[in-house]
């Protein structure tokens, strides 16, 4: 991974204690999105993150478009105001997912992800398959697993489970 992903100002404005609730969902998302075009709309990212920073976003007295254009400042992207049918975007300069990593990183340990090329991160990484389980008629709980996990690993996420508090 590039360590000009994530330059000095990308990193102070991670760094922003008033920023970080809303970076942090958005770079969440962003990193289980599938698109690889490298362009998210911001009625998508909206839309997803509305519950969660929709009132953070009110006290700041900001917008989605304020977050990605900082972004902008800082070489993460471009923002495309939305003309001719077309909506507000922000277009990645990185992979999407591969940049949403590398701050989430940042973000918890504090370091820049060691410089080893996109492709190397990508190949030491494990790939990840997402099952569904419907836990209730009305909720879907979602699980990762990497693709190559054994038996003894599925047998501690059992017992894992089995520790979490339940009603009744």
């Amino acid at each position: 991974m590039d360590e000009a992903m994530l330059n000095a100002g990308t990193q102070k404005l991670l760094k922003m204690p008033k920023w970080k609730p809303l970076l942090r969902a958005l770079f969440t998302w962003q990193a289980d999105q599938d698109d690889e075009d490298g362009e998210v709309q911001l009625v998508k990212v909206e839309a997803a993150l509305a519950p969660e920073a929709a009132e953070h976003l009110r006290r700041l007295g900001i917008t989605w478009l304020h977050i990605f254009k900082e972004l902008e400042k800082r070489g993460a992207g471009k923002v495309t105001l939305g003309r001719h049918g077309r909506p507000t975007r922000f277009e990645w300069e990185e992979p999407p997912a591969t940049f949403a990593q590398a701050a989430l990183t940042f973000m918890d340990d504090g370091a820049v992800p060691a410089s080893a090329g996109a492709e190397a991160s990508a190949a030491s990484a494990p790939l990840l398959v997402r099952y569904s389980f419907p836990l209730r008629s009305e909720l879907m709980l979602e699980v990762r697993v990497p693709t190559d996990v054994t038996h003894e690993e599925l047998a501690r996420l059992a017992d894992f489970t089995r520790l979490l508090p339940a009603k009744g």
